[in-house]
């Protein structure tokens, strides 16, 4: 895993200061004689939801996740539970860290309007993680059935793919938060602002995020779905919650495929490789609201 993020190469320099104006603009701005603005091309809707960067509006199904979600903080035990022998923070630090952090978000003029969506406090355990695949089939998705089946006890698991060797981390963001993990627990709110488009379109808005505001990934999603399997796994749902953020091997070259979570019509939860330049209406994916570094 990288230690930090790639430096700008010239030609990416050369680019930035013709954006800023030329040499003669950024002198200005060096010296302190003039100062940068930096405007975020976001537009969010009244559900909490992401428009695309051009404004265009993506058709989603609004099941499960069309009501705003109140602060429950005794989820922090639902998810050491399912993830034994991993460090999560304490119980007063997870309040105190996750209401800050909603008041940061409430004094943000660009992203304080995804709190009218839905979206949930979130622990992310200390994990040092050396080969991403195994770490996503042997600690987090045995964790996300562990709290399946301690809701939901009879209720069966389909994850069919051996991952191990063979899923890459391909989002600078989600790396930052897994250096984040190894260093110690972090807490975050999560969103599900991705809605019926794909995992690339996802991505492209993604690209202009203040750096604080990170895709979730297989892990933050799997992560979240551990601590809300009553509001997020409840039963079938057309709704499939999409990671994205890693590529999976062995599927074809011509596009890259990540992983979807759903419950069937029989109530079995599955995990499944699928293609992540699709869309759909039912797609939804997440993105997590962190301190600063």
């Amino acid at each position: 895993m990288e230690n930090q993020e790639r430096k700008l190469n010239l030609e990416e320099i050369e680019n930035l200061v013709q954006i800023l104006g030329g040499d003669k603009k950024v002198r200005q701005i060096l010296s302190g004689v003039a100062k940068v603005e930096i405007k975020y091309p976001i537009a969010i809707d009244g559900k909490g939801c992401f428009l695309g960067l051009d404004g265009s509006e993506f058709e989603y199904n609004q099941e499960y996740l069309d009501k705003p979600f109140v602060f429950k903080y005794k989820r922090l035990g639902l998810l050491a539970q399912a993830f034994p022998g991993l460090e999560f923070p304490d119980w007063l630090t997870f309040t105190k860290e996750s209401k800050k952090l909603l008041r940061q978000l409430k004094s943000d003029p660009v992203f304080d309007k995804l709190l009218q969506g839905v979206w949930f406090p979130v622990a992310y355990p200390k994990v040092k993680i050396d080969d991403y695949g195994t770490a996503i089939q042997e600690i987090f998705l045995k964790g996300l059935s562990n709290s399946y089946q301690h809701k939901f006890p009879g209720r069966t698991i389909n994850f069919p793919y051996d991952l191990v060797g063979k899923t890459q981390v391909v989002d600078s963001g989600h790396r930052r938060l897994l250096e984040r993990m190894e260093k110690g627990p972090v807490v975050g709110l999560q969103f599900f602002p991705f809605r019926g488009m794909s995992f690339a379109q996802a991505q492209e808005i993604a690209a202009v995020f203040p750096r604080r505001i990170i895709l979730a990934g297989p892990v933050g999603m799997i992560t979240a779905l551990a601590g809300y399997p009553d509001m997020l796994l409840k039963g079938y749902s057309e709704l499939q919650f999409q990671c994205g953020a890693a590529t999976i091997e062995g599927a074809s070259k011509a596009s890259f495929s990540t992983l979807y979570i759903y419950v069937d019509h029989y109530d079995t939860l599955h995990c499944v490789r699928g293609d992540a330049q699709l869309k759909n209406v039912n797609y939804a994916a997440s993105i997590i609201y962190l301190a600063e570094e």
